[in-house]
Parts: C-alpha cells; structure tokens; sequence
C-alpha cells in the first residue's frame, strides 16, 4: 500500500517504462474490493491506460480483464442489474435499426448507460424475438451432439450454425445437464451429499466449480440445487407456521414470481420452498379452474393479485361467516374506529322507538358488522365507553370489600355506596379497582403455569381474552394475557434471531408503501412482525431513522431538562424516559435518551451540574 501510495504521488508521465509479460498464463482470481478501489481511482485520474494500469498496480491482470471489468463493473456511470421491459424494448429497436453486431452505435443511440458486452449477452440469452424457449425435441438433441462432437464446447459457434433460435446458454445448460454421458442422474446417496457438505465448507458458495470437481458425475447446477434444496444445514424442514405464510404472501405481494428474492427474506426456507407453497396453494384454492396449465404461465401481475387476495383471506381482522340469508359475508373483527362508533350511535337514535332498537335495520347500514357486533359494541360504549369514575382511596376499598360481599350485584353495591350509581360502580370496579388491587402480583412475571394456562384459554376461546382471563386467570387482566400471547406465546415454539426480526420489520414497512411514521399502520406491519408489538414496531423503525444522527447541542440541554424536571414526579414514575423523548423530539426513543444521558455523564464526570 505505501508503494502504491508514492507511485500515485508521481506525474503520470514519470512512470517508468516497464515492458510488459507477454504471453504469460496468469491465473484469473476474482476481483476484491480494494482492487476496484484503485482500478476507478486510476481511471478517474489518468484515463483508460489499460497497459500502464496492469505495469505498476495490477502485473497478476491483463489489461483486457481490467477494460472489461470497469466498463463493465466499476464504471459508476453504468447501470447495474438486469434490464427491465423499457430497455429490452429499446434493445430490439436498435437492433431493427443498426442490425446483430452493431452494439456501439446501439449502445450510443438506445442505451448509453450499458456497456457493450451487456448488450450483446442480453440479446442473445433473452431480448431477441426468434428465440425459442421449452421443450428440446430429439432432433435437436442429435443437431447438439453433432454440434458438441465438431466445435467441443464453443457453445456460440454451435449456436450460430446448428441453433439460430436456441441460446448458447440453454445449448450448454441441455448438453452438461442432460446429454453429456458422464453426468449422473436420479437421486443423490448419501456419501455424494456428504461429499458436497465437505466441499461446500471447503470452497464456500461462490466457487461451485471447484465444488463440483469433487464429486463425480454431478454437474454445478446439479450441486448448486442440490445444496440450496436439501443439504443447505440453515434449512427449515418443517411445515410452515401463520407468521411465515403471512409474510410470505405480503412478499409475493410485492415481488411477485422473484422466489429468490422472497426466500431470502424468510429464514430457513429456499426459493424451491416458496414456490412449491404457491403453486400448491393455487391449486387448493382454484382446483379444477386451472385444468392443465402450465406452472410458467401464470404472469408476474396474476401471481401478485392472487397474493394480494390470500393476504386479504389471512387477515386476521376479517372473518367469512353465512349470513341469515345464507349468503357468505365478510364481517370486520377487533375493535370500531371512532367514525364507525359515531355512525353507529347515530344509526340507533334513528332506529330507535320507545326504546327499542331495530338491530337488524342497524346492522343494514354496516357493510361488514352483524347485528349481534352493534348491539354488543352499542351496550359496552353506553357502559365501558365512559370515563373512569374519581374514587378516593376508601371509596375503592370499600368497593372491593362490597364485590367480595356481593359478587358483583351492582344494585346492592350501589345502595352501600353513597352518590354512586350502578355504571359509576361498575365501570370503575371493571377498568380500574380490579386490577389494582395487588400492585406486586400485577408486576411480577407470569409464571410457567400462568402461561400454560394462557394457551390452553386461547385453544378454548380464541382470543377472547376477557372470557380467558375471566375464567382460567381471574387476577390477570385481558390486557396483560393478550400482550403475552402476542409478543411471546404464540412464536415461542419459533426462534428468529434479530437480524430475522429486523427484516421482517423493513419488509413489512415496505409493504406499507410509505416511510413516514406517521402514516403507517403499526398495527398492520405487527402482524408480520413475530414477537413485536406496534408500539415496539414503531419504536425500533424510529430508532433506525435517528440513530444514525448526532444529536445536537439543543436537544442535549433538553434531554437534561426533561430528566431534572420528571425524574421523581410519581406522576411519571413508570414512564418516565418515554415522557422524555416526547420532551425532546426529533423522533428520539426513550432507549436513546437514556443512553445518552449515560454517555453525557461519562463525557461530563466531573461536573456536578447533571443529574
């Protein structure tokens, strides 16, 4: 590097002459990062010089090699990745215009950000028109062979005289995978699947050649599937759970047929898995509709509508049920937004006579609600829908002494309880004095048979989690059984390690289409978020946005701020940092500010001016 170094310092016309090696066998290797590093800095510098580039910082290269690779690789003016519908329409006007072969003026015309080579590979592998893709007949397998037996593998000269309409990929992939006589085929033994394990851990994924040297009679096609398919050990053997099929239609949603894409997306599971679950699905789903078509003849934009609609059928907010006039319909679950709710008490003051609603006419003006859910949301807001009533300290007790008494007779109860009501008492025993009456059992972990009991409710009531907390952990709110079940309970026979959780998380925030925080819904990227809660979903796609800015020096005097003035106030004595962040803003969390009141105090030791 120090070499290297003063050879850049130098004019570029004091560089000595070296003669170049000439023909020389030099041993191709791939190229590192630092090695493309130089190559652009080189060129930026002193132009295309191929010749004086290999003589003084790449001898192992030929300047050939160097050329191709950064016009087709370093140079940052060229496009990368496959070319989409526009530019392979492009391609074939230029084609028709200049003819095969004139790739430059194509190139200067059509399509200036790709290089040469790219052009003239992707016209012969993909644009051109004649090109014939399917089944081989045994004809062509004869004209391959008689192709292979004169030319050996010089797959574009046999192209050009035996296959006009094949490309030279497809003549190689037929010949090497199919007809060459000392390619085994069938299923692989166990010593030729142990054989690529060790391979595979000696020269890694990106040398399948070498990898496929060892083992006798087994292609690099073969052995790449065969490792990706069924030795791979990160491979997931076992049958799909809720959260995977439901992140993988949210994927196919958004990618369409890219299965290698989508499997790299979802832990364990390889491109073969993914299809293999949507073809398997579109049968079940559409049976005998599809007759016999072919598994590649569905489109991109059918595959993403099919995705879009068995996304829709796993939304667990939406349930088909038969209607009474023994239609199916679809009914919304979970709870009313507020303009559902208003519509909803206006609808019974219009279908109300003499106090008695017409529920069947309600529900009539809700596409997606029954009767039985506005009558049941309608009676729970007249009651829970109110604001907690103020009780004093001895009212409570009382309460609680009267409930043991009673048994939740709220007439009785009200009668001992002077100026309350029957609602006051009742809403405030149900939302308030219930489960405040053992502060260290309310705080303390669950228990391994508290949890047990937990799902053995869920298997018994759904997610009813009143009825489950009422009848199997009458000292534990529905609140607290339902945040378990759904932050741990229901993933724990699952491992996902951060990085899968952070993934899914970009994943579901891209489905959302926006990256405003504002305007995603939380609830929706939770569920395709095994283990997170919207708030927790919320809180860590913040944290990605801000943590990589500094903070300045007006947020650090308020962060200081913040903790003098709630740090305690018994008011926020549980939710002291998150009253913090909203203090400071900025989209900070609370896990940020407390550490950057760490780092402050570490900063600042000495100083007895911060807390």
């Amino acid at each position: 590097m120090l070499l290297l170094h003063i050879l850049r310092t130098l004019p570029f016309k004091r560089y000595p002459n070296v003669q170049l090696v000439k023909n020389i066998r030099l041993k191709h290797s791939s190229w590192t990062n630092e090695e493309d590093r130089a190559l652009k800095q080189f060129v930026n510098e002193h132009g295309n010089h191929w010749s004086v580039y290999v003589a003084h910082y790449a001898p192992h290269r030929l300047p050939r090699e160097c050329r191709y690779r950064y016009t087709d690789i370093t140079n940052p003016s060229m496009k990368k990745g496959p070319f989409d519908a526009s530019e392979i329409e492009k391609l074939r006007d230029g084609v028709r215009e200049f003819g095969v072969g004139n790739w430059k003026d194509i190139q200067q015309k059509y399509l200036p950000n790709r290089p040469n080579r790219k052009i003239a590979n992707v016209w012969s592998l993909q644009a051109n028109p004649n090109l014939v893709t399917g089944s081989w007949t045994k004809e062509e397998d004869e004209l391959l062979r008689k192709g292979v037996a004169k030319y050996g593998h010089e797959w574009s000269r046999i192209a050009k005289e035996f296959f006009p309409h094949r490309s030279r990929q497809s003549l190689r992939y037929r010949y090497c995978d199919t007809l060459n006589e000392n390619v085994r085929h069938g299923k692989w033994s166990e010593e030729e699947l142990r054989l690529l394990l060790q391979r595979v851990i000696m020269f890694g994924t990106n040398n399948w050649k070498k990898v496929a040297v060892g083992i006798p009679g087994r292609t690099v096609t073969m052995c790449q599937q065969t490792w990706h398919l069924k030795v791979d050990p990160s491979l997931d053997k076992g049958d799909w759970d809720e959260t995977e099929i439901r992140i993988f239609w949210k994927l196919v949603e958004h990618e369409g047929k890219s299965w290698t894409i989508i499997a790299s997306q979802l832990p364990g599971r390889s491109s073969q898995d993914c299809f293999w679950l949507f073809w398997a699905t579109v049968k079940q789903e559409l049976g005998m509709l599809i007759g016999n078509s072919s598994r590649r003849s569905f489109n991109d934009e059918w595959v993403k509508d099919f995705a879009r609609d068995m996304s829709h059928t796993l939304d667990t907010s939406k349930r088909i049920i038969r209607a009474a006039d023994g239609n199916p319909q679809e009914i919304s679950l979970g709870r009313w937004s507020d303009e559902d709710l208003e519509k909803l008490l206006q609808v019974v003051d219009e279908h109300s006579h003499n106090d008695i609603i017409d529920w069947k006419s309600v529900a009539a003006k809700f596409s997606d609600r029954t009767k039985e859910q506005c009558r049941n949301q309608f009676r729970y807001h007249q009651t829970h829908g109110k604001e907690i009533p103020h009780f004093s300290q001895e009212e409570d007790e009382q309460l609680v002494q009267l409930v043991h008494k009673y048994q939740e007779r709220w007439d009785l109860i009200a009668e001992k309880l002077p100026g309350r009501d029957v609602d006051e008492c009742k809403i405030r025993w149900n939302k308030y004095t219930k489960w405040k009456q053992d502060d260290h059992r309310r705080r303390r972990r669950l228990t391994e048979d508290e949890k047990d009991l937990i799902r053995e409710g869920v298997s018994m009531f759904g997610t009813n989690w009143l009825a489950i907390s009422t009848t199997y952990l009458p000292h534990i709110s529905p609140q607290r059984c339902m945040n378990w079940w759904h932050s741990v309970g229901k993933h724990q026979d699952t491992v996902y390690s951060k990085d899968d959780i952070d993934r899914f998380l970009k994943m579901a925030v891209i489905v959302q289409g926006t990256k405003d925080a504002n305007e995603i819904d939380w609830k929706a990227v939770a569920q395709l978020v095994p283990t997170l809660t919207a708030n927790k979903c919320e809180e860590r796609w913040k944290a990605w946005n801000t943590e990589t800015q500094p903070w300045t020096d007006a947020e650090e005097i308020t962060l200081i701020e913040a903790v003098h003035k709630y740090r305690g106030n018994p008011e926020y004595r549980n939710r002291m940092w998150a009253a913090v962040a909203e203090e400071v803003g900025n989209n900070r969390t609370p896990n940020q500010c407390a550490s950057k009141l760490k780092n402050i105090r570490r900063r600042r030791a000495s100083s007895d001016r911060f807390p």
